[in-house]
């Protein structure tokens, strides 16, 4: 039996099921796919221009999302992907992880970062540990 998470994004003390936001779809460890996602609900697709994921050891199956976002107020986009603002073109999501996500961190306490740089519908993964 196979062990199958949701990637829920996570805003106070209030968890949102990130199938509100994603029509159900699975995240398992694309962080490409992540984004198209988190692009397909803002205003206009593809508005996310970037994502980064911050995985620690000390916090197993969580991480940090930053998700730049372009020609959208990040207090705007914010909104639609449960977030906080961050500067004007940044949002950041607190988020569980899918067990299956590759991030594995060297160094204790030292956040190992996956990035994902999205631009004219292209998407270029940097995860540490893929080939």
């Amino acid at each position: 039996m196979t062990s199958e998470k949701r990637l829920t994004l996570v805003r106070g003390n209030r968890d949102d099921d990130l199938e509100s936001v994603t029509g159900g779809v699975d995240i398992r460890g694309d962080i490409c796919e992540f984004a198209a996602l988190l692009s397909s609900h803002l205003p206009k697709p593809g508005h996310v221009t970037n994502v980064n994921i911050y995985c620690s050891r000390d916090t197993p199956g969580r991480a940090l999302c930053l998700v730049d976002v372009s020609d959208i107020a990040a207090s705007e986009a914010a909104q639609v992907l449960n977030g906080v603002p961050f500067a004007f073109s940044a949002v950041v999501l607190d988020a569980p992880i899918a067990a299956d996500f590759s991030c594995p961190a060297k160094r204790p306490g030292r956040p190992t970062i996956a990035n994902c740089t999205c631009s004219y519908r292209t998407c270029t993964s940097l995860i540490p540990g893929d080939s």
